[in-house]
């Protein structure tokens, strides 16, 4: 009895330190996380919870795009946790208070243990697997750490002492639980040990040991993702992938983010729950090509930041490190990381627990460009241009809307349409995208669709200015869209470029700009669909390349596959859909010089790679850059072709009607 007592006083005393360690940590975060600006992602709460149930449970955050090996170790071990847990309860409460499962009724309590034995197998194996990704077909993108290899000796630790433990507590009590056949069968092997006593309590506390140890270090590595990407899915952005945070140019004394301060809460919960899987890293057009940009050093950036600069920020200290230096470090972010990123959104695709990599580069952007006015020289002078001239390379503003005068499209002012066709910056002045806009034009007046244009009264949509940090020139472009729009009673918008479509839809809400936006294969599909179009199939092997602002920021995919697939014989590449690769242009790239190893060029070459000689394009910056890759890589027989140009040259025509049918 005076054993006894000791020995629950003993363990009173561990479990009740482990969990003061465990809190103190935890309200450590808390008051770091106070520093941060705040940030409404409580709307719409029990619709954020199903979701974080269903892909926290499910697993589906670890499965997404394919990832099965390491999908299959995580799956098990997150439920190897909840089906162990009820055991972790009962060592330590059992003892304390008398708490058993028993109360479940034999049927549940023994399915319960079954349950944990068959998960221990399937632990083991998960474990194999982890150790043998690690450390013998490591990844480029896996980092090995002395805190993943403590994790995974932490959890081998935990199966084998429990196992242990329900080993030596069968063999001692002389029982054959049927219902545990892994236990069962260790317990027939330990039957004849001596001291069988002081092994059940070794394996006991060696395993209650590493748990506790467990909870007390998860706050303070890198699996505190194992709590914080709870509530960092809880939290996940529910807008549009496409729409970046808002800025009130009026009340905002400092602009962007070069301070951990600058950040949101959520900005240091993304920190704290990323998984170091590196996705992201693995996605990143800019990192494949060699770039400095690592998405994932992104994150772990604000967290190291916080980190090294709250306590500080809390004592009243000053000398902090701002997120932005030209030092490169894991306190900051150098400038040519930033400007890098082509806003492409595969980072974000990718995350299991949903961080936003985005949001933060353009916040630095932004700081760069509306606080130092530092910028590369090629954006300098696309924004003078911007400014001058609405346009990037100074074209006159008064030959905006040439090509629709030479069309005889009539503008709003001249008569109100259905629909504005917002020609954009490519539209507008790119001599080889004329080519498809030209094309795209003649099917709607064949099809007899009621359309006009701005004219010269429309401008930049402003997308390259926001995404690269100029949010006062996007604020000034838009406004003046939008002040057209609504002069003319517009109410139905159809873009060509992807950029405009995503802007213009998702962006422009937030300076009062709400319109029915589509991008031009979406008028395609309806005009397919409702028979006023029919198409020949040319037989031509092509291939569709996914613009990112159309795929993966708006989730447009099957319109331009459901038109191509009627006049070509579609093949898909191997980077698709939500896995396309971008064309290295957006946010301003395609007029900046590239360093080293080309994005389109790397493109280009899994175009190549495909052997087929058309490749369909619904983004003239997308064309812009694969037709300069097809060069650089010496295979101009391979023509880039906008959907419209193809869908053109494809439809049958009733030369009695003089129509398209």
């Amino acid at each position: 009895m005076i054993f006894m007592d000791i020995f629950t006083l003993a363990l009173i005393i561990v479990f009740a330190i482990a969990l003061i360690l465990f809190f103190l940590r935890i309200y450590t975060l808390y008051k770091y996380f106070r520093i941060g600006r705040n940030i409404n992602r409580f709307d719409h709460a029990g619709k954020r919870f199903l979701f974080m149930l269903y892909d926290t449970l499910s697993q589906a955050c670890s499965r997404r795009h394919k990832n099965y090996y390491p999908g299959f170790t995580h799956f098990i071990f997150f439920w190897g946790f909840i089906l162990l847990f009820p055991s972790i309860m009962e060592l330590i409460l059992g003892p304390i208070i008398g708490f058993s499962w028993e109360f479940l009724g034999t049927p549940l309590y023994q399915a319960l243990f079954f349950a944990q034995d068959a998960i221990v197998v399937l632990i083991v194996v998960a474990l194999a697997m982890a150790f043998y990704r690690r450390y013998v077909i490591r990844p480029y993108y896996i980092e090995n750490s002395f805190d993943a290899l403590l994790i995974l000796i932490l959890v081998t630790i935990i199966v084998i002492t429990i196992t242990g433990y329900k080993a030596f507590q069968i063999a001692i009590a002389g029982t054959y639980p049927a219902y545990m056949p892994l236990s069962l069968f260790f317990a027939n092997l330990v039957r004849n040990v001596p001291d069988k006593t002081f092994w059940l309590y070794f394996f006991y506390w060696f395993h209650l040991g590493t748990i506790l140890f467990f909870l007390v270090y998860i706050p303070y590595s890198k699996h505190m993702h194992l709590i914080a990407s709870f509530p960092n899915i809880f939290f996940k952005n529910n807008g549009p992938r496409g729409e970046l945070s808002y800025v009130d140019l009026e009340k905002s004394e400092k602009i962007g983010v070069n301070d951990i301060r600058d950040l949101t809460w959520k900005d240091y919960l993304d920190g704290i729950s990323c998984t170091e899987c590196g996705r992201c890293t693995q996605n990143c057009p800019a990192y494949q090509t060699e770039k400095p940009l690592n998405p994932k050093n992104v994150i772990h950036t604000v967290k190291y930041s916080l980190f090294h600069n709250a306590p500080l920020i809390l004592e009243g200290k000053n000398d902090t490190v701002p997120l932005i230096s030209e030092k490169q470090d894991h306190l900051s972010i150098t400038p040519e990381e930033l400007w890098a990123c082509t806003t492409c959104g595969s980072c974000i695709e990718h995350c299991p627990v949903y961080n936003e990599h985005l949001q933060k580069i353009v916040d630095m952007r932004r700081y760069l460009v509306m606080n130092e006015g530092s910028m590369p020289n090629e954006l300098a002078d696309a924004f003078k241009n911007l400014e001058r001239t609405g346009n990037p390379w100074g074209f006159p503003s008064v030959k905006r809307g040439s090509l629709a005068k030479s069309k005889n499209i009539k503008t709003f002012k001249e008569q109100k349409a259905e629909y504005l066709l917002f020609m954009g910056c490519m539209g507008a002045y790119d001599s080889r995208y004329r080519n498809a806009v030209e094309a795209f034009i003649e099917i709607l007046n064949k099809c007899g669709i009621s359309f006009a244009t701005l004219g010269n009264e429309e401008t930049c949509c402003g997308d390259m200015a926001r995404r690269s940090g100029n949010e006062y020139l996007f604020q000034t472009l838009a406004k003046k869209n939008i002040d057209a729009m609504k002069k003319y009673g517009v109410e139905k918008i159809i873009t060509m470029c992807p950029h405009g479509y995503n802007t213009i839809k998702n962006e422009y809400p937030q300076l009062g700009g709400n319109f029915k936006v589509y991008h031009y294969t979406e008028i395609l599909q309806m005009l397919l669909r409702d028979g006023k179009i029919r198409l020949k199939s040319s037989g031509e092997r092509a291939v569709y390349h996914d613009p990112c602002y159309l795929g993966r920021y708006n989730g447009i995919y099957d319109a331009p596959r459901e038109i191509l697939e009627k006049c070509t014989y579609l093949l898909e590449l191997e980077k698709s859909r939500t896995e396309s690769f971008c064309c290295g242009g957006g946010s301003g790239r395609f007029l900046m010089e590239e360093k080293g190893k080309r994005i389109n060029e790397e493109r280009g070459r899994q175009i190549v790679e495909k052997g087929v000689n058309l490749v369909a394009v619904a983004c003239p910056i997308c064309m812009l850059m694969l037709e300069d890759a097809m060069k650089s890589l010496h295979r101009e027989d391979i023509s880039i072709k906008d959907i419209s140009e193809i869908i053109f040259k494809n439809i049958e025509i009733n030369t009695q009607k003089d129509e398209i049918i």
